[in-house]
């Protein structure tokens, strides 16, 4: 989420302390600063999901950049960079101003590698694109979605060579253990009859290949599998809770 609105919105929000940088902070508590961090995946550009980027209030409209990950570049979807760049009135307010400011200088800096949303499986996408030198090209799989905001990008990423032990970042697609039941969606979700046709496209998928679904948003759940019973509808298996060290297991395997 980040610190980079003023303390009255951040209060609105819930942001507390509203001038701390956790996401920065849990970075150097493993011994990992901003400049360490030279690849980003963003998977839309709604403030809850990339207001981490950016300094804090007021800190961030003193910076022509006001990122705080100098080295980085970013990899998105191009859908995803057009709506933020030119919203509807209905979801405006989504995209703030260090946003717009952050994308105008990485556009013109070149730090942006835009995915188009007719070629969402590039092989090796993300160490052709930045020159990593990491072998990712098996380790990476890119889908999108348009239910929830026009664009949405979505990793799929292989913990093994083998390809096995995949981890789905859900993002806003299904926020939460509670959106695996098909019919519930957001208030925030621009096309709730599509994002319902995603989910069920992307949860039958995820229970014949036994992924691992990323919650962004769920407060006791950070991840699980997910079962299909026979009326069709989808159940999370093997919850792993969040700050749980089985979690820790499987992000460092």
């Amino acid at each position: 989420f980040g610190p980079f609105f003023p303390q009255k919105v951040a209060s609105r929000y819930g942001v507390t302390p509203p001038n701390s940088h956790q996401l920065r902070q849990q970075l150097l508590a493993a011994s990992i600063t901003t400049n360490d961090i030279n690849l980003i995946i963003l998977s839309h550009l709604h403030f809850d999901h990339v207001g981490g980027l950016f300094y804090p209030y007021p800190t961030w409209q003193q910076q022509r950049d006001p990122s705080m990950f100098q080295k980085a570049k970013y990899l998105m979807s191009v859908k995803g960079v057009q709506r933020a760049l030119n919203p509807h009135l209905r979801d405006k307010a989504s995209f703030v101003d260090p946003l717009r400011q952050w994308l105008t200088t990485s556009l013109t800096q070149n730090n942006i590698h835009q995915i188009p949303s007719d070629n969402y499986d590039l092989p090796g996408a993300v160490s052709q694109c930045f020159n990593s030198g990491l072998n990712l090209q098996d380790k990476f799989e890119f889908i999108h979605s348009d239910g929830h905001t026009p664009g949405q990008l979505h990793t799929l990423f292989s913990l093994d060579p083998q390809g096995n032990n995949k981890v789905f970042f859900c993002g806003d697609l299904i926020p939460g253990t509670a959106w695996l039941q098909l019919p519930i969606t957001c208030g925030y979700d621009r096309f709730p009859e599509k994002i319902i046709e995603e989910k069920k496209q992307i949860l039958e998928r995820a229970a014949q290949e036994g992924w691992y679904l990323l919650y962004y948003h769920d407060p006791e759940c950070i991840m699980s599998q997910v079962k299909q019973s026979s009326d069709h509808k989808f159940q999370a298996i093997n919850q792993v809770a969040r700050g749980s060290q089985d979690g820790t297991k499987l992000f460092t395997t």
